[in-house]
């Protein structure tokens, strides 16, 4: 169901949006040999990206290599979910997953949230099934070091949850690994030697080792805390109805449950979101893996209420959740059907702007200051970065993309004389190109 969901989306190939234009951008720089030129653009999507590049540079080889990425994240939900709490609540959670509109909308972007998760699932699994042996954790507990280091560097964020699990895989398997602290101590040093390499870029760039942490932290900004946004949306449109029910079951877990196994995944779920909701602003994509881990353990409850009652009973209530998942299921399906043309109903400006430089440009070096810089760019071929003051001598063109609607950081009085490229008043935008300055 999920695959098929995600790969709808990517045949469709509606445009990128501004992040997924992004980190296509970045992949493009690396291959060219380019410098890096955003420094919150985690390094480690270039991974996710470059093959998309490299087979055409389209919406569908991007995003197809991004879907079958992505596809490890209800994998590791429901192998983290087996090995905690048996095949029977990891059958359900990935069902659950698969039909949750607003978590399946993201299955094939071109974005670093559910790679991320995925990974941070499978380090959560690893860690809790290693760190709790009688006998202490195996020596391929080192291979925790590079799943760690590999979920920090596909998203900055990561740090967060990878801090909680060393915190909360020390409270409850701290007996353990005294008996073997080997494996732990190797895999931990493994970790710092991996991250050495973001250390260094961090000082170079920002002079601290955290500078590049920090900065990530206040893009994007809002003036609503993510705290706030969590816990006051609607849940339906926010995190999708059934979810949210069940996740909330899980953020009730101590009431109902306080073994070590349930509290050691609630602590984890819920303390990403808190952290996060404090130092962020609240996106349903930035806490994926939190909002998993409530969901597992909301499943988990309501399968142990479910095997209290009489068989009957049970017959009727998994007939009632089979069929409110089908219905979910159903809805996200017609929703992620329609996505496509609301995004090239959203994003059209930028494209008609984009194909307009392309066809005035034809073939020549452009630059373009713009709203949408990272869809113009990649669509265009015209660089959205500033450009040198002896580019027109050079041969280049200049081009402003000016929207009178949401424009605070372009120019709407140009730095000299202009021609119209185009003029669009149903979309309310206007391309100018810069004529050179008259000879003295």
């Amino acid at each position: 169901m999920w695959a098929l969901k995600a790969g709808s989306y990517v045949l469709a190939a509606a445009p990128l949006g501004h992040d997924e234009a992004q980190y296509a951008l970045a992949a493009r720089d690396l291959l060219e040999g380019v410098p890096a030129r955003w420094a919150h653009v985690s390094p480690g999507m270039n991974a996710v990206a470059v093959p998309g590049v490299l087979a055409g540079g389209s919406e569908e080889a991007l995003r197809g290599f991004a879907m079958l990425v992505a596809l490890v994240f209800p994998a590791g939900a429901a192998l983290l979910a087996w090995r905690r709490f048996g095949l029977g609540v990891a059958a359900w959670t990935v069902a659950l997953l698969a039909t949750a509109k607003p978590l399946i909308r993201h299955s094939a972007d071109l974005l670093s949230d559910l790679p991320a998760a995925a990974l941070l699932l499978l380090a959560t699994s690893f860690t809790l099934s290693e760190v709790t042996r009688d006998d202490g954790p195996r020596w391929r507990f080192v291979a925790l070091g590079p799943l760690a280091a590999a979920a920090f560097y596909l998203r900055y964020a990561s740090c967060v949850p990878i801090a909680l699990l060393g915190v909360i895989g020390l409270a409850v398997g701290w007996r353990q690994m005294a008996r073997r602290p080997g494996p732990v101590l190797v895999a931990l040093g493994l970790l710092g030697v991996l991250l050495v390499p973001h250390a260094l870029d961090s000082i170079k760039r920002t002079g601290s080792t955290l500078g590049l942490l920090l900065f990530n932290q206040r893009v994007p900004q809002s003036t609503t805390s993510g705290l706030e946004t969590y816990f006051t949306s609607d849940p339906l449109a926010f995190y999708g109805g059934l979810l949210a029910a069940v996740a909330l079951v899980g953020a009730l877990a101590p009431l109902w449950d306080r073994s070590s196994r349930v509290l050691a995944l609630w602590a984890l779920g819920l303390g990403q979101v808190i952290v996060l909701g404090l130092v962020a602003l609240g996106q349903f994509r930035y806490i994926f893996f939190g909002v998993t881990l409530l969901a597992i353990l909301g499943v988990h409850g309501l399968t142990r209420a479910w095997a209290r009652r009489a068989p009957a009973a049970r017959r009727g209530l998994t007939v009632a959740a089979g069929a409110l998942l089908l219905g979910a299921a159903v809805s996200s399906a017609i929703s992620i059907s329609k996505l496509p043309a609301r995004r090239r109903a959203s994003y059209a400006d930028a494209m008609v702007a984009a194909m307009a430089l392309r066809r005035d440009a034809a073939g020549r070096t452009c630059y373009v200051q713009t709203r949408h810089a990272t869809q113009i760019e990649w669509y265009s071929g015209c660089s959205s970065s500033y450009f040198p003051a002896d580019a027109q001598s050079r041969g280049a063109v200049i081009y402003y993309v000016l929207d009178p609607h949401d424009t605070p950081e372009v120019p709407m009085t140009l730095p000299g004389a202009s021609r119209q490229v185009l003029a669009n008043e149903r979309l309310g935008i206007e391309v100018r190109a810069l004529l050179p300055p008259e000879a003295p």
